[in-house]
């Protein structure tokens, strides 16, 4: 993952700290591709505790092939480059390098949208196409940024790995997955979440 490379030795958008790689690969998740922030930020924006954020994260991203590759690519470099830094990586949180499991493509029993429609409808509908990942993220982080709290939005995404990305970024950001078919998802504004990161 280029990604993680390009943005090694970068400043936090916010901290000034030197992002490493897990830090790329976080903010690229959630959609802070084009101003990314360290871990502690990320957490911090949430509203979350670091090390707690850090192991749902690890979750998230170990089901998902291509953040997988880059969480791993960012500790084999991490690795090589002097003592494991416990302080902005607990070691623990290291991917198992053998890892070729493929990542559970469904984390999420579909559920029916028109029902779910028929309770509160969304606010605004967005077909984003084949996009995926990093682009993907950023433009729902931008939408949802416009929404008040409880306010939805119904996602139509052809993206291959949108069934694994949507409810893991949810999961990281806050918000809520209120209903999926693919590929349809209906995502709901939460207050935990904030305007750095949602």
């Amino acid at each position: 993952m280029a990604y993680v490379d390009l943005c090694w030795g970068n400043d936090c958008a916010k901290c000034s700290l030197d992002l490493i790689g897990h830090d790329a690969v976080l903010s690229l998740m959630l959609g802070l591709a084009d101003a990314p922030l360290c871990v502690a930020c990320i957490a911090q924006s949430l509203g979350r505790d670091l090390v707690p954020f850090l192991e749902s994260a690890h979750q998230n991203v170990a089901r998902l092939a291509c953040y997988r590759a880059g969480w791993a690519r960012a500790d084999k470099r991490l690795a090589s480059e002097g003592p494991w830094p416990e302080d902005r990586m607990p070691s623990t949180l290291r991917m198992p390098i053998a890892d070729a499991e493929e990542p559970d493509e469904s984390d999420m029993d579909e559920t029916d949208i028109e029902a779910a429609l028929a309770v509160l409808p969304a606010l605004e509908e967005w077909d984003a196409g084949d996009r995926g990942c990093g682009e993907l993220a950023l433009e729902l982080k931008l939408r949802l940024r416009r929404f008040e709290d409880g306010q939805r939005l119904l996602l139509t995404s052809t993206d291959r790995g949108a069934p694994a990305d949507i409810p893991a970024w949810c999961r990281l950001t806050g918000n809520a997955l209120v209903a999926v078919q693919p590929p349809r998802f209906l995502i709901e504004r939460r207050s935990r979440s904030t305007d750095s990161t949602s």
